[in-house]
């Protein structure tokens, strides 16, 4: 439906979206990392990054759906979109306009939440990378690391395996 030549909407056919989506992704991407950083369009005219990304997303999009490439034009705002919730979830980063940012406080909230999910099941209280893992060291040692976590994020911050074995360390304390 999609191959083949003479198909589609461009005219052209083979190609579904080019190179355009992941490239909107990674400027939108930079833009939430350096918003006000100032960019000389054509070396003379002085723009913020944000308003230089945005512009150009805008102006792409606009100049598409006016060639009636609409699957193009949806695939780089999905493309910017990427990048934007990219920034917002993976890096904990604020929108470059102040204006979304209670927009995007459940983004942002769920990609806390989600790196402590991923952290609880991937690592611990010891990176695998070093070879020891939470049964690879003494208990004081234990005690004292989970202390230590205990204090800078709760209780809750505790992987299911780091509560068992806090468990059994109590359990062995009080039998003696």
């Amino acid at each position: 439906m999609w191959g083949g030549r003479g198909g589609g909407q461009g005219g052209g056919g083979g190609v579904l979206a080019g190179r355009s989506a992941p490239l909107f992704a990674l400027l939108v991407a930079w833009m939430m990392l350096y918003p006000e950083t100032r960019f000389l369009l054509l070396l003379t005219i002085p723009m913020k990054m944000r308003w230089m990304i945005s512009s150009l997303l805008l102006l792409n999009i606009l100049v598409l759906l006016g060639e009636r490439n609409y699957i193009e034009a949806v695939a780089n705002l999905g493309g910017g979109a990427t990048g934007y919730f990219y920034g917002l979830i993976a890096w904990n980063l604020h929108g470059p306009f102040p204006k979304l940012h209670l927009f995007e406080e459940p983004f942002l909230r769920f990609g806390v939440r989600s790196r402590r999910i991923y952290e609880s099941m991937v690592g611990g209280l010891f990176a695998r990378k070093r070879g020891s893992g939470i049964y690879d060291i003494t208990d004081e040692a234990f005690l004292d690391a989970a202390l230590e976590k205990i204090a800078k994020v709760g209780r809750s911050a505790l992987t299911w395996r780091e509560r068992l074995r806090l468990w059994l360390i109590a359990r062995r304390q009080r039998r003696g």
